[in-house]
């Protein structure tokens, strides 16, 4: 019986996740084609709901004037932990920029579903590659 993952709420809760491999671990991409994914993410629409999910995350970031050093640690800290598994930096950066959104909007304790989405996928051990629909 798989026990639901823990909810995270913040960004230390987040890269305590990675850091204990209930994210990011090996599991997450033996279980997918990467080029197949990496395909389907660069398309509409999930490439449409990315970007302008990271266009309103962006917006309310710079309005906020946070520092970023902790976004830059939780970006180094998924890439690696992705390229450690994958020994693809293609799919390493990729994750990085979602763990970047995912990382900005707990800080900002904004509410965005796109990326709300993508950690609730990550979470289940998915690397998100398609929008979100009723059936999710």
């Amino acid at each position: 019986m798989n026990t639901p993952p823990t909810p995270v709420s913040t960004l230390a809760e987040l890269q305590q996740a990675i850091a204990a491999g209930e994210m990011l671990n090996a599991a997450l991409f033996e279980q997918h084609n990467l080029d197949a994914l990496l395909d389907q993410r660069d398309s509409a629409p999930f490439d449409t709901a990315w970007m302008a999910s990271f266009n309103t995350i962006s917006r309310q970031w710079q309005s906020a004037d946070l520092a970023s050093d902790a976004i830059d640690a939780l970006r180094q800290e998924s890439f690696l932990a992705s390229s450690r598994h994958t020994q693809q930096h293609e799919i390493a950066s990729y994750v990085s920029d979602d763990f970047e959104l995912i990382g900005k909007m707990l800080l900002l304790g904004a509410t965005e579903p796109f990326v709300q989405h993508l950690l609730s996928q990550y979470q289940q051990n998915c690397i998100p590659y398609r929008i979100a629909t009723d059936a999710d």
